[in-house]
């Protein structure tokens, strides 16, 4: 069946109207498009009413074609569940898995990055304090006025220091619980650095971008595959063909990464 995109055919058609336009007035301009479009709308509208009964012959032929083919199917395998309706949507299932990333997956390398963003914050939080602590000495008191001038500056600048270290860890903290709360995840039981699934996860974001290469791959091949089915060249022998060249691919580390990773579409 084919679609209802008609934009490049409008504006190809269109295009045949610049030669006698180029130099008219506004008005004319304007006018001869109407007119155009006007004319293009009529001759379109007789051919969309054959467009769809031709469509809908189309589709009366391949359910009475196909409804054939799956009764003498269903009579060669009586014994098999034979559940087309289950099968397809788990076809549409997976070509969906393989189009992108797991929501969940994504959501969960993000839920231990910003963890261990998290905890570097807390780290440099503590220092911060801690230095409050170790930053005085003998010197830094004068006999009448109690800190020098000095001192009492570096503390100004320490206790700020330190106040923007404890926002930038509230925003961190709201940042891990918003994430928490869209994985379900409870407060109580926030992920730690020997929890297996962080250690999963830390894993997975490891080898990350050569799974979704890897991934990508597959979903071009299947493209591929579900292209040349769909050209009937299931029987000639290219489907064959296609499928024998990609796993000359699985040796080549650099090329099997390059052709997701830079955008590549399914070639021949």
């Amino acid at each position: 069946l084919e679609d209802f995109e008609t934009c490049e055919r409008v504006f190809s058609s269109s295009n045949a109207t610049a030669a006698l336009i180029r130099h008219a007035s506004h008005f004319h301009y304007v006018q001869y498009l109407e007119l155009h479009f006007s004319q293009w709308d009529a001759d379109k509208y007789a051919e969309l009413s054959r467009f769809l009964l031709n469509n809908y012959r189309q589709a009366l032929k391949l359910i009475s074609t196909n409804t054939a083919e799956l009764d003498a199917y269903r009579a060669l395998h009586p014994n098999e569940n034979l559940d087309f309706g289950s099968w397809a949507a788990e076809e549409l299932a997976y070509l969906k898995a393989i189009e992108s990333e797991p929501k969940q997956d994504t959501l969960r390398v993000m839920y231990v990055e910003e963890l261990e963003k998290l905890a570097k914050l807390e780290s440099a939080l503590q220092s911060s304090r801690d230095d409050n602590f170790l930053s005085y000495n003998q010197l830094s008191f004068t006999p009448g006025s109690g800190l020098s001038h000095v001192a009492s500056t570096a503390t100004k600048r320490s206790h700020a220091a330190r106040r923007a270290a404890e926002r930038r860890v509230r925003s961190q903290q709201d940042r891990v619980e918003d994430l928490e709360e869209q994985l379900g995840i409870e407060p109580t039981r926030r992920w730690t650095s020997d929890q297996r699934e962080y250690v999963e996860m830390r894993e997975y974001s490891r080898h990350r971008q050569f799974i979704r290469a890897v991934e990508e791959l597959e979903n071009l091949v299947v493209q591929r595959l579900f292209e040349l089915s769909k050209a009937n060249l299931a029987s000639t022998g290219a489907v064959t063909s296609s499928v024998n060249k990609f796993p000359k691919l699985l040796f080549d580390g650099p090329r099997l990464c390059e052709m997701p990773l830079k955008g590549t579409t399914s070639s021949p």
